[in-house]
């Protein structure tokens, strides 16, 4: 009987001591994890950032070399015949040609007058005068610009746009404002001008990019939390037993 007894004793004691050491060894694993959680998810991770340095081909080794070669011999230099100086004949004298006749002076027929003057007046037996062919009566062959006619003014009479002042326009042969045609004085009636309402346009948010993280601290406080527990268990069960 007393054997029986203390059999049972010690396979309690054993029973004791093995989960004591159990509990410990997971206790132990559970920290040891939550640490390397806990310090990956302290690390941001950059989606370009390499996992690796690549290293540099090592650049093989060139080498140079030279062929020295003798100097070749310069060639003599040949010699040229001069040429003999060739007789140029000398050029024939031609006379000169007459001038043209400048304006007003006295001509027979066109061909003696500059270009773009005509012979005035000439007749057989009689000398005329190199003149302006748009004004043969000017000496000086100078034609008089004529003064240009002034645009016609509101209401007054028109063929073309042209013929009224700057802002007219012709309207039953007639000068008119555009916008009033039926006005005599060319004076519209004042309206109200339309106010345009510009909306403020909002800037367009720009959305600001979150670099993802590594871990998660919910899940390394669930594993530490399971294993204080499992730590709390193996005591009571111990102080039990």
């Amino acid at each position: 009987m007393s054997f029986n007894v203390i059999q049972k004793h010690r396979l309690k004691t054993y029973l004791i001591v093995g989960g004591t050491i159990l509990t410990l060894v997971l206790a132990g694993a559970v920290v040891f994890i939550a640490g390397k959680i806990e310090k990956k998810g302290s690390t941001s991770i950059a989606p370009n950032v390499p996992t690796s340095r690549p290293k540099a081909a090592n650049a093989g080794t060139c080498s140079l070399q030279f062929t020295v070669t003798g100097s070749s011999p310069s060639p003599s230099p040949s010699t040229t015949p001069s040429p003999s100086p060739s007789v140029s004949p000398s050029p024939s004298v031609s006379p000169s040609p007459t001038p043209p006749i400048s304006c007003n002076s006295s001509c027979t027929t066109n061909a003696n007058c500059q270009s773009g003057l005509v012979c005035s007046g000439a007749s057989p037996g009689q000398a005329g005068s190199c003149r302006n062919p748009l004004c043969t009566g000017s000496s000086s062959c100078l034609c008089p610009t004529p003064s240009p006619t002034p645009p016609n003014g509101c209401n007054n009479g028109c063929v073309t746009n042209n013929d009224c002042a700057a802002g007219l326009v012709c309207s039953n042969n007639l000068c008119r404002t555009a916008a009033c045609l039926s006005s005599a004085n060319c004076l519209c009636s004042s309206s109200p001008t339309p106010t345009t309402t510009t909306g403020t346009s909002r800037p367009t948010p720009t959305p600001t990019s979150t670099l993802p993280k590594a871990g998660s601290v919910l899940g390394t406080t669930t594993v530490f939390g399971l294993g204080t527990i499992l730590t709390i268990l193996g005591i009571i069960g111990f102080f039990a037993l």
